[in-house]
């Protein structure tokens, strides 16, 4: 029997940042409203047949997949370029030199970090080596509230698998509790 204690829950938002690998940038995905961790594993199952039932003897993993989703409305010049695939010119982010150049990017790969940190909860880092960032939706604009986006980060393989942690590593307070089962 798991043992429940009002100490593990927690309340909070992710801080999500992003080093973009080609533009040889970070940025901070400022404001993030909503965030999920998405795993996706698909199985391939293998069934025995006696006396025409079926019955499964063995399931094996065949592809694993992690996604970051979030939103966030904080839309800056480096935000809105990632959301559409843009490249930029210019060197600082101002009204009189940067313009966006939209759909110029491919793949826009790199690094990333995501903070889970709340003042009423626990804190934790998942530090992740080779990440992609794609858009996902729409680009939201309403008089009646903020203007929103949403994207994905997807955790990718890191290049160097030699290093025993090709998802990265998630790093926890050490006030978390582990529970008992």
């Amino acid at each position: 029997m798991a043992v429940q204690s009002s100490e593990n829950y927690t309340l909070g938002m992710a801080q999500l940042t992003f080093y973009d690998k080609v533009a040889n940038t970070t940025w901070l995905i400022g404001n993030i409203v909503a965030t999920s961790v998405a795993p996706e594993i698909t199985f391939l199952d293998h069934f025995t047949v006696n006396q025409g039932v079926r019955k499964k003897d063995r399931s094996l993993i065949t592809q694993k997949a992690v996604a970051i989703n979030f939103t966030f409305d904080e839309i800056t010049a480096t935000s809105l370029r990632h959301f559409l695939l843009g490249t930029s010119t210019g060197t600082n982010v101002s009204a009189d030199n940067y313009r966006i150049l939209p759909m110029e990017a491919g793949e826009i790969k790199g690094s990333a970090s995501l903070l889970f940190e709340s003042a009423y909860g626990r804190d934790w880092t998942w530090s992740i080596p080779s990440a992609s960032f794609k858009p996902d939706g729409t680009f939201d604009f309403n008089a009646e509230d903020w203007m929103t986006a949403k994207g994905i980060l997807e955790v990718l393989q890191a290049e160097d698998t030699n290093s025993g942690t090709p998802y990265g590593w998630i790093t926890m307070n050490e006030s978390w509790s582990h529970g008992t089962m």
